[in-house]
């Protein structure tokens, strides 16, 4: 059992860090699967039902680079729904890391299923949201894409879309990268979310960090490689390897039933939930992993 991750949680309008009624999320990997431990705490009984409907969809809203992908996944039956927001980090985009198409797998519905309305959104340059015109030439040629000011901009651009949607204040979930993206954005509007919550956003105590070496500049290790580019484009061969390189046993399928890694690198592209008026500039072949 390796833990991925703990959340952490602190009310905007009053800045004190307290563990959030939605309870305290760890991610284990178990066997062949991941699973979300949800645990029950300030008297919230999250009990799942059996009898709740889940209910899937996509939209497109003006923002970012064009239009943002927003999906919402909720108990269609379930009239009292609270808001929840989440945001994926610096790899996957939202419905890959939140919404997988295999049981067991989508932490989106799981929280549905608790009485949440749900909602996972994908930065510009991420999943079904417009890409950066700069993702037009190669990467070289380009400034590093997408930054913090950028991804609060598109966070504030679903958060008040949510608000207009529900009439009602959201909780925001920041997943690594996708944390600190989040507190930009709660240093910018505190008083427009209920709750902020940050998984795996503070990865170690040991800062500052070593650059990855397919990052640094031959010349002076301590420096970014100047031809490094402005995104990366990684194909699904390239995401399976590298989820590979985190199992420490020769034998991957040990712990991962590689079916379902293919099915879950397939979703990265999300051909069928893309709408045809949304440019997706990388081709349908490759995915756009991250945007440094």
């Amino acid at each position: 059992m390796i833990t991925l991750g703990v959340v952490a949680a602190c009310r905007p309008d009053t800045s004190t860090f307290f563990v959030n009624t939605l309870g305290a999320i760890g991610f284990f990997v178990m066997a062949s699967r991941i699973r979300a431990i949800i645990f029950v705490v300030h008297g919230l009984a999250l009990i799942s039902s059996a009898e709740a409907q889940i209910q899937r969809r996509d939209f497109f809203i003006r923002g970012g680079a064009g239009r943002l992908h927003v999906r919402e996944v909720s108990d269609h039956q379930n009239t009292k729904s609270r808001n929840l927001i989440l945001l994926h980090g610096g790899g996957p985009g939202g419905v890959p890391s939140f919404d997988l198409p295999v049981r067991g797998y989508s932490l989106a519905e799981d929280f549905a299923r608790q009485g949440f309305r749900v909602f996972v959104m994908d930065v510009r340059g991420w999943g079904g949201s417009t890409k950066p015109h700069e993702m037009d030439f190669h990467p070289e040629k380009s400034t590093p894409l997408v930054s913090t000011k950028e991804a609060a901009d598109d966070i504030e651009t679903v958060v008040g879309w949510v608000a207009r949607r529900t009439h009602e204040k959201t909780a925001l979930l920041g997943w690594a990268s996708g944390g600190h993206w989040a507190c930009a954005y709660a240093s910018r509007r505190p008083a427009s979310l209920s709750e902020l919550i940050l998984l795996n956003t503070l990865y170690s105590i040991n800062a500052p960090w070593e650059l990855r070496s397919s990052m640094q500049d031959k010349a002076n290790p301590e420096r970014f490689d100047p031809h490094a580019g402005g995104y990366r484009i990684v194909d699904r061969n390239g995401l399976l390897r590298r989820w590979d390189t985190s199992i420490p046993s020769a034998d991957k399928t040990e712990w991962r039933d590689r079916g379902r890694c293919v099915r879950a690198a397939n979703t990265q592209n999300g051909p069928d939930l893309l709408d045809p008026q949304s440019t997706q500039r990388a081709n349908s072949d490759w995915l756009p992993s991250r945007c440094l």
